[in-house]
């Protein structure tokens, strides 16, 4: 590991590290790679906790478009089947706003995340404890400390906050190809058909199809 808090640090001092952070993230150091730094370490293990279900639901969102685009493509006229394509739609369209905005959270590493203020309070711990620490720390303050970490952080964020907006647009591209596709099929029918048509979805996937443009 490398940055201010090593590999080394946490085994000469691992209840401080456990106290802080959990067993899980102790573990994790001691199979961190040599080019790991402790707060990417933290923030990995905080991001997925934090995230776990969220990343759950994107992949089940990516699943189920994924479907919904298949069965979409599958059909040759609007039959029956879209219909209830149409309301899935509308739900799985829901299920992405409600994604985009519980992952609209405040950033790891800014002044007030907790993972930083659990960070700092370790790193005292760390400085009281170990006189090799202290020596190699020199001159900087615990400020300059945390601006060194925290642009490894952010940059460790980044990776992982990529991953959930690839996956996001790869579903919402999906789910774009499956209405346009659908709209396609509804506006090449003949007026009586379409209102039989529309009545069969619910109201609120009826209002999105009826403002989308002929």
């Amino acid at each position: 590991m490398q940055g201010v808090v090593t590999k080394r640090h946490i085994l000469r001092h691992p209840w401080v590290v456990i106290r802080q952070f959990g067993i899980g993230v102790f573990f994790e150091v001691l199979r961190a790679p040599a080019n790991a730094t402790f707060l990417e370490i933290i923030a990995r293990h905080d991001f997925k906790k934090r995230r776990g279900e969220e990343l759950k639901r994107v992949h089940a969102l990516d699943k189920e478009a994924r479907r919904l685009q298949h069965r979409a493509l599958s059909l040759q006229s609007f039959t029956a089947d879209a219909a209830p394509l149409i309301d899935l739609l509308d739900t799985l369209y829901d299920e992405a706003a409600r994604l985009q905005a519980s992952h609209a959270r405040p950033k790891a590493g800014d002044p007030g995340d907790p993972l930083m203020t659990r960070f700092r309070v370790l790193l005292g711990q760390l400085v009281a404890q170990d006189g090799p620490l202290r020596a190699a720390l020199g001159t900087l303050s615990p400020s300059e400390l945390i601006a060194v970490e925290t642009r490894v952080l952010k940059s460790t964020q980044k990776r992982l906050k990529d991953e959930f907006q690839q996956i996001m647009q790869h579903s919402t591209t999906q789910l774009d190809v499956s209405k346009a596709n659908l709209l396609r099929l509804y506006y090449a029918l003949d007026e009586p058909a379409r209102a039989q048509a529309i009545a069969k979805v619910s109201e609120k996937a009826r209002a999105a199809i009826l403002a989308a443009p002929a």
